[in-house]
């Protein structure tokens, strides 16, 4: 048998072309794949770039509203102090709280005025919170860029005051801080005292102006020994736990030294 040999070189370049060829497909698809793999992980990487930077753009953003709310915040109360202390009769001194009393004697507190700001020692101190004006007790010892006020929750603080509503007077007693109430004691037993009622500064002994908000009755000791109710327990306007500005009071007359001086 004559086997052609130009049919069976042509078959054999034909089948080794095809081998050659398959074979380049598939490395071409391998090398498109692995550039498509490395593709892929940097557009991944660059995806997660960016979401790491709106993240704190977002961040940044979110942290801006809130310092914005708390300056909204702080003005409205700064606002609201000025309205107050322009609606003062009386001439004061704001002063903002720096600390308390380390030696932890007395119930005091420390504020940022002194001396130079015209402080001076026995001053009647004030606050305003949740719209209304109340006592805080008084200045007891005056540096020149600082002052200690002795709170009305002290043992030893001892106001004059009266039942707003029945005009009955008495004496407001601290029990200390721990106790969260002062004593209104002295009150005669004929006086008719309700839970709730208002007991205000009397404006006797001429260190409180008459009628600063002191606090309210939320208990009486029905027990009366002798003359005077045994205790009315007093709940104060001021939470001394959120104080941070306080009004001081500068030199006064009382209204009865004023009839007094009148001709």
């Amino acid at each position: 048998m004559i086997v052609n040999s130009t049919t069976f070189l042509e078959k054999t370049k034909i089948f080794f072309f095809n081998i050659v060829s398959e074979s380049q497909s598939f490395f071409s698809d391998v090398e498109n794949s692995i550039g498509d793999f490395w593709y892929s992980i940097k557009k991944m990487r660059d995806i997660k770039k960016e979401l790491q930077l709106s993240y704190e753009k977002i961040q940044l953003l979110e942290d801006a509203s809130i310092e914005i709310d708390e300056l909204r915040k702080e003005n409205k109360k700064l606002k609201t102090l000025l309205e107050y202390k322009n609606s003062i009769k009386f001439n004061t001194i704001s002063a903002t709280i720096v600390g308390k009393d380390p030696k932890n004697y007395f119930d005091t507190i420390i504020v940022d005025k002194g001396k130079k700001d015209g402080v001076e020692k026995n001053m009647p101190v004030i606050a305003y919170q949740n719209g209304e004006n109340g006592v805080v007790g008084k200045t007891l010892e005056v540096g020149m860029n600082f002052s200690k006020i002795l709170l009305l929750t002290d043992n030893d603080s001892y106001i004059s005051a009266l039942l707003q509503k029945s005009g009955y007077t008495g004496l407001i007693k601290g029990k200390g801080l721990k106790k969260h109430y002062v004593s209104f004691i002295y009150v005669e037993k004929n006086a008719l005292v309700n839970f709730g009622d208002r007991v205000i500064t009397s404006g006797q002994g001429g260190l409180y102006p008459k009628g600063i908000n002191i606090g309210l009755v939320v208990d009486v000791d029905n027990s009366k020994s002798g003359f005077y109710y045994n205790e009315i327990k007093v709940l104060p306007i001021i939470n001394f736990s959120k104080l941070e500005q306080v009004f001081i009071i500068q030199k006064h007359q009382s209204e009865e030294l004023n009839k007094m001086m009148r001709p």
